[in-house]
């Protein structure tokens, strides 16, 4: 058994028997998740340091509470990401990896790659959690202000779907580095009153 075993294989295991205890069957052949096990084989091929990376960050998954089935596509996507992108995915704080992965759904997964190259980029999606606190505080009745997650994340998803829109109306062939700057400077003319409150129940 080859040492990257060790640390890839438990954690494939562990996906499976989630998937069968919540659905009640192994996921079929041409399902997304089914593909993403097929790629997470492919992550044996990782240096070993990469793939202790993985094995941590995969376990801080859980630290933002969620819905079972939601916990477990977390997983999904971050075995996803770190098959397409690497090391790119270890660049982020274990917070913002979350909501960035709670972001993602399965029309995602062969849709649009700029999107994902939008969301890895740590960098610039930390200026968007940045703008989503901003929101969160401006949007707070009380004289004290403390960080709701909750709030936060809901506003965070809300500008993951402007984010999405506005890909849309943008040509594929369109420079990233422009795309960025014209969709973060949109994202940061919103405002509490126009972002909070549609953001709710969402």
């Amino acid at each position: 058994m080859k040492k990257m075993d060790n640390i890839i294989n438990p954690i494939y295991d562990s996906l499976w028997t989630k998937y069968s205890m919540i659905y009640g069957e192994t996921p079929k052949k041409n399902s997304v998740e089914f593909s993403i096990f097929e790629e997470l084989k492919q992550l044996n091929e990782l240096p070993v340091s990469d793939a202790l990376l993985f094995s941590y960050f995969i376990q801080q998954l859980d630290f933002v509470p969620a819905k079972r089935d939601q916990r477990l596509w977390r997983e999904f996507v971050f075995c996803h990401l770190v098959y397409q992108f690497q090391k790119s995915v270890f660049s982020f704080e274990p917070i913002l990896l979350i909501f960035v992965c709670d972001s993602i759904t399965k029309d995602h997964i062969d849709g649009d790659m700029r999107y994902f190259k939008l969301l890895i980029d740590h960098v610039w999606i930390h200026k968007v959690l940045k703008h989503a606190i901003y929101i969160d505080y401006s949007s707070t009745l009380t004289n004290r202000y403390k960080v709701d997650m909750e709030r936060v994340k809901r506003v965070f998803l809300f500008f993951c779907r402007r984010i999405q829109d506005q890909l849309l109306e943008r040509p594929d062939e369109s420079n990233l580095s422009i795309l960025k700057k014209e969709i973060l400077k949109n994202i940061q003319s919103y405002q509490s009153s126009q972002t909070f409150k549609r953001s709710v129940g969402v």
